[in-house]
């Protein structure tokens, strides 16, 4: 689930439990959006509902799965996943280019962890 942040422009006090409190500077983790101005939001391990007009709604931020290597790579597959990893950092990559560059690393795992099995399993 992509993560998005939003940042108070003012302090917002809540009038019940069900609101979120907040000053100005705070960041806020968005948990739900709702219609009609309001969203869900965590602080501070609070979570409750707060106004939009009351924040700078952020980007959302994508997220990818990690990977995990269980063998280590040869020289190429290594080599590829410094090359993805340092473009995956760029900003200008769309999110689909993103997801390309982890399947294809995704896809030389398996392609690698089968080699390995086959020749030392």
């Amino acid at each position: 689930m992509p993560t998005q942040q939003c940042t108070a422009i003012y302090d917002f006090e809540g009038r019940s439990e069900k609101e979120l409190s907040f000053k100005v500077g705070d960041v806020i983790t968005v948990q739900n959006k709702l219609s009609g101005g309001w969203w869900i939001g965590e602080l501070d391990s609070k979570v409750g509902m707060f106004p939009l007009n009351y924040v700078n709604v952020g980007e959302e931020e994508p997220d990818y799965p990690q990977i995990k290597l269980r063998a280590k790579p040869n020289a190429a597959i290594a080599k590829l996943q410094e090359q993805c990893g340092f473009l995956a950092q760029k900003k200008e990559l769309k999110e689909l280019e993103r997801k390309e560059i982890s399947k294809k690393i995704l896809d030389l795992q398996s392609k690698m962890e089968a080699t390995i099995s086959k020749n030392f399993g």
